[in-house]
């Protein structure tokens, strides 16, 4: 766990821990001595090193065939490729 091996505390602000909603960026709060933010920092880069995000437009009117009933689809994909599927509203892109 990387709070444990840096000593830092790692959160989400209040209003992300209940938002379902993806936004073109989240954010982490770090804190602790400067060592540890730092050392926590380095950690969440290196595990985001190897990822890799692209945004495409899919029509509206595909999105239902795309998540599928109870979001079949969409769940099979992410077990099956190990990508995080997610979408995102043109006017949360935009802000």
């Amino acid at each position: 766990m990387l709070s444990q091996e840096s000593g830092a505390r790692i959160s989400l602000p209040k209003a992300m821990k209940y938002s379902h909603s993806t936004t073109a960026e989240d954010y982490l709060v770090l804190s602790g001595t400067a060592e540890q933010v730092a050392s926590a920092q380095e950690m969440i880069q290196a595990c985001l090193a190897d990822v890799e995000e692209q945004i495409f437009t899919v029509h509206a009117h595909e999105l239902p065939a795309l998540i599928g009933s109870g979001g079949s689809v969409v769940r099979g994909v992410e077990q099956d490729s190990g990508a995080r599927v997610s979408s995102l509203s043109v006017l949360e892109y935009k802000a």
